[in-house]
């Protein structure tokens, strides 16, 4: 009698894993899909947004990047300090291996496949030296990961039960 009741609560722990299991999966692929915007290994993906965005100037305003005459201001990463830059990109100023432009929005995508960009993104904002004794700026946390993390241990949990069960 004992050995019943043990099957039917480890089977009602294997529901339950399994129904948060799925509930989870169902979850994070709804988020997922609420960001649907093309990707680029190179450029950032606020410049891709933006050139893809109906308002770019409105855009460009709401997310703080610099727009003039239809160029956007980004920092380019270049394979090294001597790299060129086509004709399109103004070069603003540069620094070793990073090079700040104005480019045409459009060109964005075409300047990613020179073979001397590494990467493309927006300038950092600066911020005012920290001179007096207040608190430094808090930045957020690092991801950890957690999130990924509970799918696998439900996962480890339900084929652990399963072997349970079956024995």
């Amino acid at each position: 009698m004992e050995n019943i009741w043990k099957k039917c609560a480890l089977k009602t722990v294997l529901e339950v894993t399994a129904l948060l299991l799925l509930s989870f999966s169902a979850q994070a692929g709804s988020f997922s899909s609420n960001l649907s915007y093309d990707k680029h290994p190179k450029i950032e993906s606020v410049l891709l947004q933006l050139a893809n965005a109906s308002d770019r100037e409105d855009f460009a305003q709401v997310h703080n990047l610099h727009m003039e005459n239809g160029n956007v201001r980004v920092v380019v990463d270049l394979l090294d300090e001597t790299s060129k830059l086509p004709g399109y990109a103004v070069e603003e100023t540069r620094y070793r291996d990073k090079v700040q432009v104005l480019v045409p929005v459009e060109k964005i995508t075409a300047l990613a496949q020179e073979t001397n960009v590494t990467f493309i993104r927006a300038p950092l904002e600066p911020y005012p030296a920290n001179t007096s004794n207040a608190t430094a700026v808090q930045t957020s946390p690092p991801k950890s990961g957690f999130h990924t993390a509970i799918p696998f241990a439900l996962t480890i949990i339900l084929i652990f039960m399963i072997r349970r069960i079956r024995k």
